[in-house]
């Protein structure tokens, strides 16, 4: 159901701009206050960048705002990003993971990430093996 279908009458955009504001004053994701006035000022036809520049404009840290607008929006099932969005799975990665399956079935998952784990495992002990670990001694 779109977030504009939600709402019929909402108080003036200026209104729940000072509330939004007021809100975030107080800095809580899970503020049922601040999720009603998202949806109110979403409903209205703000964009979500627009709350971030008004939080920012009122001092907030833009990181911050971005993570709870994006909470907020994530819990209301509005997605910022187009499904999908993100680093694209390297073929050969594709081409292990055939093999790997067809090799052996639905152990192939747990499997790779065994690998995984154990390549990691070895970069590290390699990593701290290249570095010379001098003891200081205090008397």
């Amino acid at each position: 159901m779109p977030v504009f279908a939600l709402f019929n009458g909402t108080p003036s955009h200026s209104g729940l701009k000072d509330e939004y504001l007021d809100c975030l004053a107080r800095l809580s994701n899970d503020s049922p206050t601040l999720r009603n006035i998202v949806k109110q000022l979403l409903a209205s036809g703000t964009d979500w960048r627009e709350l971030i520049s008004w939080a920012v404009d009122a001092g907030h840290r833009d990181k911050y705002v971005r993570q709870l607008l994006s909470q907020i929006l994530r819990d209301l099932g509005i997605r910022r990003r187009k499904t999908g969005a993100g680093r694209e799975t390297p073929q050969e990665a594709l081409l292990l993971l055939a093999h790997t399956e067809s090799l052996y079935g639905e152990k192939a998952e747990s499997l790779l990430l065994g690998a995984y784990r154990a390549s990691r495992r070895r970069k590290a002990v390699q990593l701290d093996a290249g570095h010379n670990h001098e003891t200081l001694v205090i008397l």
